[in-house]
């Protein structure tokens, strides 16, 4: 199977995708270590953008070989290997790449290990190459509503207005995850007090001989036992014995009003 087979695969399934093939991170002229995917893409969408890269193997040896695709993952927010089933497996790959197959008629790919989403930050000087060397101006004339140097200029220019919403969203969902924490240490609290409040009444509910936390514990058995517990006691209390003290207090009451009325006459008698 040859690359360019596996290079219209790609293209075929981001149609609707910016699509560039042996994509450089910079321009030629400039001086350094040029890097060059063989596909990166774009995916055309603003609630879910993402960049992805692809490096296309149909070769074991250039695959144990290359040294230079770890490079390749500041440059995207996906990265996968594309090869012939077979010439690559799972679990050579390291967990942020993934891996795709191509069918053995070469109609089409399928993963066979997905790429997790890596949130990254795309160097611009990638972005100037693709906009200055790669993207084609049409005339008026002929151009579409939206071509792609109008999308990679509406692309850069909300890029800002993206990070800031993006900010200000985790920021309010920071605000209710912090407001819902402080409800629920409050509310464990009071369940905490709740808790120690039970402990203590168990404890001197088992005191008074109430076999709690027993398979025979039930509600009915403990209002039985309260009710027991409460009609001794009042069998305890002689008969006759609440009146008597009525008529203690009473007569009480009645020493001290006769007390009270001497001292007022002695007063008198003595003015």
């Amino acid at each position: 199977m040859e690359s360019n087979t596996i290079r219209k695969i790609i293209a075929k399934k981001h149609e609707k995708d910016v699509v560039v093939f042996e994509c450089k991170n910079g321009p030629s002229w400039v001086s350094g270590h040029l890097l060059k995917l063989d596909a990166w893409v774009m995916r055309s969408s603003w609630a879910n953008p993402a960049c992805i890269g692809y490096e296309i193997k149909v070769n074991r040896n250039d695959f144990l070989q290359d040294e230079k695709w770890p490079n390749y993952l500041k440059y995207c927010n996906e990265f996968y290997f594309v090869c012939p089933s077979g010439l690559i497996y799972p679990e050579e790959l390291p967990p942020d790449v993934g891996l795709y197959y191509v069918s053995k008629n070469g109609a089409k790919m399928f993963c066979k290990k997905k790429a997790p989403y890596r949130k990254v930050e795309i160097p611009e000087n990638l972005y100037r190459y693709i906009l200055m060397c790669r993207s084609k101006i049409v005339s008026d004339q002929t151009c579409p509503k939206t071509n792609n140097k109008e999308y990679w200029e509406n692309w850069l220019k909300n890029k800002e207005i993206n990070r800031d919403f993006g900010y200000h969203v985790s920021k309010s969902i920071r605000e209710t995850v912090n407001k819902r924490i402080e409800e629920v240490e409050k509310e464990n609290k009071q369940l905490k007090l709740l808790v120690e409040q039970t402990e203590q009444t168990i404890q001197i509910l088992k005191r008074e001989g109430f076999e709690i936390g027993t398979h025979w514990f039930s509600e009915y058995k403990v209002r039985n036992k309260l009710k027991e517990k409460l009609d001794k006691l009042n069998g305890e209390v002689p008969e006759g014995l609440y009146q008597y003290f009525d008529n203690i207090t009473r007569g009480l009451e009645h020493i001290k009003k006769v007390l009270f009325e001497k001292d007022v006459v002695n007063l008198r008698i003595g003015a």
